[in-house]
């Protein structure tokens, strides 16, 4: 075992931030810590990605620290991409946007982690955790987010064949190509379509699709349904 006042090991990070006042601000704040180096510094994607393409075999971080507005490719597609490419290097997302829709756009681009750039200080701390102990880390205004993101889904409502027939009516087919795809009735398919209306407590094709799609009934945007 290592003796306990061993030094913790260094941490390599890379930022991939372009504004330049926040790039000094991280730099600084890294330079403070004893366990943390800023290996280097990246003002967008492309930059990152022809850095990657230049290595061979090693020289990855151990954390990406990642902005969201960025020049060119976002910072959450950067997300995507660098994690296809550098799958055991964790990112953590560090910015000023602070709603759920990007918060939950950034995980499942694969980040793990996001901290709001106002606790900026926070986010050198949880650099630290989640690499060492592969967790996820958030600031406080985000934590309040998650429950929404981690928890399960609630049943659908509707019975399997309803949901067959919204599936088609997101795809834009008519009730009459919806027959014919199902091999049942117009009739049976108006019915099915009157029951889900009212299961989903709109009368309204859009609405029905837009509301299926958010309970995972619809498993993603589609096209818009026929009236």
């Amino acid at each position: 075992m290592a003796p306990a006042d061993m030094a913790p090991p260094v941490l390599t990070l890379w930022l991939v931030e372009d504004e330049p006042a926040y790039q000094d601000a991280f730099a600084r704040l890294v330079a403070s810590t004893d366990d943390l180096r800023l290996g280097e510094t990246f003002s967008s994607y492309a930059a990152l990605n022809d850095r990657l393409l230049s290595l061979s075999g090693g020289g990855l971080p151990d954390l990406v620290v990642m902005d969201i507005r960025l020049p060119g490719v976002d910072g959450i597609e950067a997300t995507r991409r660098f994690r296809a490419t550098a799958k055991t290097v964790p990112v953590l997302v560090l910015t000023n946007i602070d709603d759920p829709d990007t918060v939950f756009a950034a995980l499942r681009a694969g980040a793990s982690g996001y901290v709001l750039k106002d606790r900026i200080v926070d986010a050198l701390e949880l650099a630290v955790r989640q690499t060492a102990r592969g967790g996820m880390g958030f600031s406080p205004g985000v934590a309040r987010h998650l429950g929404a993101f981690f928890a399960p889904a609630a049943p659908s409502p509707l019975t399997a064949r309803e949901e067959e027939v919204i599936r088609l009516m997101a795809r834009g087919f008519s009730q009459k190509r919806i027959a014919e795809e199902l091999f049942i009735s117009p009739h049976t398919v108006d019915t099915h379509v009157r029951n889900l209306y009212a299961k989903l407590h709109t009368s309204s094709g859009l609405e029905a699709v837009a509301i299926a799609t958010r309970m995972d009934i619809i498993p993603g945007p589609r096209a818009v349904a026929a009236e």
